[in-house]
């Protein structure tokens, strides 16, 4: 809701009120009283230029303060066409479209089919016209477009694959504050459909660059028509003193936890990117079902995978995991990176310890998947402890598939050869 006095109405419009009233053919009183409000009350009505909307939309000003009380969706609907059609019709741009419906960017970028960084290039206005068209202040604007600026992409590479295409983008990122890469494979299905989103969270030391290179998902993933997002593991290039000195901790090892020590609280906060920056990010520009997603991954990815679906009842259909770190408060990788992101207090450390999440679930019905190479050698050194999580789901009756592999280690050779197990578990739930 605008809240401005008749000077304020003056500046944001960029003219008198004589001159409005003028522009309108009539004198300020007969405006206001053929609007049954004051001057005041008219401007917040019609939240935009209101000599352009007049002249766009070729309405008297009585039927265009009706017709403006609707959402996008209801005008179209009113005037029995879809978008598209509508804004045809109105004869009209999208920057006058966006000023004369009302609505807020996200729902306008969906009306018009489009992704929201595409809307946001589009609709390029002064902050006070872009103020009133979206209903808000500058202030709320402000921050409003800055979040848009977080949800621009920049392609890095793209390749065609199993029929579809591999491809990586860079993006800022709020909450790590810094440029973060992914990888996304689109199925060819997602050429004309929207599709379900598996995500894959990798391990120690990699980028998004070890998944869709060695696992070979893409084949599985395009015939069961499933979006890959594979994100990378950790801020980088922060310049946080002591981040590139061990390749346990800081630079690639990030944990997927959101960090509250000093110096990795700002920037090393890989949960809340994983759970709600990054899929609102692959939603906003991407054919992905937001009501379709799961999730998987390797080693500390796996860690991270079956956290982030315990801590989030419902919110993944599905979730497996690559020998995963099952109780990382009782293994050395975990004792040293929980201690060094979320402090010496063990307690704040349950949060991010799936045996111990498990043991204290209630939610939806899981269905497990986890694979191990039987000759991994973080087994067998007490770093993975998956006896650990298997006895909590059992006590709590949460279904797992533990499957050791005979011969197999840790590597993405072993990654590799049952991942379209992986695929088709999730693909099972995904497309029910």
């Amino acid at each position: 809701m605008l809240r401005c006095d008749v000077t304020t109405l003056d500046i944001a419009l960029r003219c008198d009120v004589t001159t409005l009233a003028t522009t309108l053919k009539c004198d300020v009183t007969t405006l206001a009283t053929t609007l049954r409000c004051d001057v005041t009350t008219l401007a917040t009505t019609l939240r935009c230029d209101v000599t352009t909307l007049a002249i766009a939309l070729r309405y008297d000003v009585r039927t265009l303060a009706i017709a403006l009380r609707y959402d996008v969706r209801t005008l179209a609907i009113v005037l029995r066409c879809d978008v598209t059609t509508l804004a045809i019709a109105l004869r009209c741009d999208v920057t006058t479209l966006a000023i004369a419906l009302r609505c807020d960017v996200t729902t306008l970028a969906i009306a018009l089919r489009c992704d929201v960084t595409t809307l946001a290039t589009t609709l390029r206005y002064d902050v006070r016209t872009l103020a009133i068209a979206l209903k808000c202040n500058v202030t709320t604007l402000a921050i409003a477009l800055r979040y848009l600026s977080k949800m621009a992409l920049t392609q890095v590479s793209a390749n065609k694959c199993a029929g579809g295409y591999q491809k990586v983008f860079e993006h800022e990122s709020s909450e790590l504050q810094c440029k973060m890469k992914f990888a996304i494979y689109l199925p060819p299905k997602a050429e004309g459909d929207k599709c379900p989103v598996f995500y894959w969270l990798s391990g120690l030391t990699c980028t998004e660059q070890n998944f869709i290179t060695k696992a070979g998902a893409q084949q599985a993933a395009a015939e069961h028509g499933v979006i890959i997002v594979a994100p990378d593991t950790s801020p980088r290039g922060c310049g946080i003193e002591g981040e590139d000195e061990s390749w346990d901790f800081g630079t690639g090892a990030g944990f997927y936890v959101d960090a509250t020590q000093e110096p990795w609280k700002t920037n090393y906060r890989m949960y809340s990117y994983i759970t709600d920056e990054l899929p609102k990010l692959i939603n906003a520009n991407f054919p992905a079902d937001p009501e379709r997603m799961s999730i998987s991954g390797h080693s500390m990815g796996g860690h991270g995978a079956l956290v982030c679906t315990l801590r989030n009842p419902g919110k993944y259909k599905a979730v497996s995991a690559f020998a995963p770190i099952c109780n990382p408060i009782q293994c050395p990788w975990g004792q040293k990176a929980f201690s060094g992101y979320l402090g010496a207090d063990k307690s704040t450390w349950e949060a991010y310890d799936a045996t111990v999440l498990a043991a204290s679930y209630e939610g939806p019905q899981l269905d497990i998947l986890i694979d191990q190479g039987g000759d991994d050698q973080f087994l067998s050194s007490s770093q993975l402890l998956p006896d650990h999580l298997i006895a909590a789901c059992s006590a709590k009756k949460i279904p797992v598939v533990f499957r050791r592999q005979p011969g197999y280690d840790h590597s993405y050779f072993f990654i590799y050869s049952f991942m379209s197990d992986h695929i088709k578990h999730h693909a099972k739930y995904l497309n029910a």
